[in-house]
């Protein structure tokens, strides 16, 4: 059985039109997969699709034969509860949580009691010298 299943999966920006269109793909577990193709051709959308950072405007996502996204029965499972690995190109911040909420959230994945996790934030904001900054977003 595929460990991860695209099905007519699309994905449409507004002001770009469509990023990818109609994709259907098995990755079997322990398969090598390489998405190859020029610059804008849907490469990353589709595996932050994958990965739960982007919601496709249709088609379904299984991980290991459970249905993580599907716009037409509603389900969007969050990315920390697909339960797999994502690897940034260059390094990336979650747009959507502050600068304390970005550093406390691997640690918060880990279960960090919620006073280590602030002292450990507060002793990098330090160390990175962005006291003041904790509460923007990036």
């Amino acid at each position: 059985m595929p460990s991860i299943v695209l099905r007519n999966v699309v994905k449409r920006f507004e002001k770009f039109s469509t990023a990818v269109n109609n994709l259907n793909l098995d990755i079997h577990d322990n398969d090598f997969v390489t998405l190859l193709g020029p610059s804008g051709c849907g490469k990353t959308t589709t595996l932050r699709m994958i990965a739960g950072l982007e919601h496709p405007t249709s088609g379904e996502i299984l991980i290991n034969g459970e249905l993580v996204s599907s716009s037409s029965v509603g389900i969007d499972i969050p990315p920390e509860k697909r339960n797999l690995g994502f690897i940034f190109q260059n390094y990336a911040l979650w747009p959507q949580m502050t600068v304390y909420k970005n550093i406390a959230f691997g640690l918060e994945n880990l279960k960090w009691k919620t006073g280590k996790i602030k002292e450990k934030v507060h002793e990098l904001l330090r160390m990175m010298q962005l006291e003041g900054y904790e509460d923007r977003y990036p």
